[in-house]
């Protein structure tokens, strides 16, 4: 409620096997704040939701907390959490009653229109200028979607968060005027190249390979640089991407 965004994105895709075999994990891409993982039909089981508990929501808590969940019968199951809450922390549910998450869901009521717009600008840009990306790819997707949580991430889009609990119902305090990602968009250039303060270069579009082209404006999120194409990957320290870079995978750079 604080107007952040915690933890990384869990991120599950469509596999005729159910798993992700060596060769895609090798050739899949990796950041920091996306964790991906797949199913047969794509769509999410209870066993999915065991797995991101155990691997997304544990690690992002060092405190007792509070897991607002909607009605949805696979990740109510109280044992869910008790297994992996024990010792100190404490986790408490509270479950959104069925047929209300469109008014009482923060996500659902604010939060994932802003995510669906800039998703939809990236690709609506993508297809104007003609670029050669296939946006629908595995890699293109995960992308995407770690740019978009990244960005989400600046300090100018808290009261925007904030606003989608208190338009809920669960905040008093109403943030008062703040920009969305639609007036953010509209502000700055949505392909003004980035440039990194280390390397003195313009930092390019991470979906194309061949850097024809660049994507985000780094004003939106107060900093130097960003996402950076992931064969040639911005090493600066001030580069919002550099901070979702795997530690092990640094110390290759």
């Amino acid at each position: 409620m604080i107007g952040e965004l915690v933890g990384p994105v869990f991120i599950y895709l469509q596999k005729p096997t159910g798993r992700l075999g060596p060769r895609i994990q090798r050739s899949i891409y990796h950041a920091n704040n996306i964790y991906v993982t797949c199913s047969k039909s794509g769509k999410l089981t209870k066993s999915h939701i065991q797995y991101w508990a155990e691997k997304v929501l544990r690690p992002s808590v060092a405190d007792d907390c509070l897991l607002l969940l909607d009605s949805w019968s696979a990740q109510t199951d109280p044992s869910i959490y008790d297994k992996i809450f024990t010792g100190n922390i404490k986790c408490e549910k509270l479950q959104i009653p069925p047929k209300t998450t469109g008014d009482i869901q923060p996500l659902d009521r604010y939060f994932f229109r802003q995510w669906k717009y800039f998703k939809q600008r990236i690709c609506d840009r993508i297809a104007i200028d003609r670029m050669d990306i296939d946006i629908t790819s595995r890699n293109s997707i995960l992308k995407m979607n770690s740019l978009i949580q990244n960005q989400l991430t600046a300090r100018k889009f808290s009261p925007m968060i904030k606003y989608s609990w208190h338009s809920s119902g669960y905040l008093q305090n109403d943030p008062s005027q703040f920009e969305n990602v639609q007036e953010s968009l509209q502000s700055c250039n949505l392909f003004q190249p980035f440039f990194c303060h280390r390397s003195q270069t313009s930092v390019k579009c991470p979906f194309d390979d061949r850097h024809k082209k660049s994507l985000l404006s780094a004003s939106l999120n107060e900093k130097s640089c960003t996402f950076h194409n992931q064969t040639n990957r911005c090493t600066c320290e001030r580069c919002a991407y550099y901070q979702t870079i795997p530690l092990e995978e640094k110390k290759l750079l």
